[in-house]
């Protein structure tokens, strides 16, 4: 079985015919739906912290965050805010792009 897609990578349509056809299809791909303030605030936390694994990263972020004011949690809820306005705004123009639906 591990012959028969080795073999179909080597194939001709996967290796020209395949990213062109990905390419024309992603004008069309609907934008991703942005983070929210807390899942921001843990991937930047992550990325400060390296070294912690996945579940002492969660435990870890989750503390800080509960003991977070509410101040200290507006500089991520705003970053959040301004991500989903831009989210907003690619939504109305990929919803603007689609063609229109057949007629039944």
């Amino acid at each position: 079985m591990v012959q028969y897609f080795s073999q179909r990578a080597n194939d001709q349509f996967y290796q020209q015919k395949l990213p062109a056809y990905l390419a024309k299809l992603d004008p069309l791909r609907a934008p991703k739906i942005p983070a929210n303030s807390y899942a921001l605030f843990v991937s930047e936390t992550a990325q400060q912290h390296p070294e912690l694994k996945f579940a002492e990263l969660a435990k870890f972020s989750s503390s800080k965050w509960k003991g977070m004011g509410e101040t200290e949690k507006k500089t991520w809820v705003v970053k959040s805010e301004n991500l989903q306005q831009l989210y907003q705004k690619n939504l109305e123009s990929f919803i603007k792009k689609l063609p229109p639906a057949p007629a039944v």
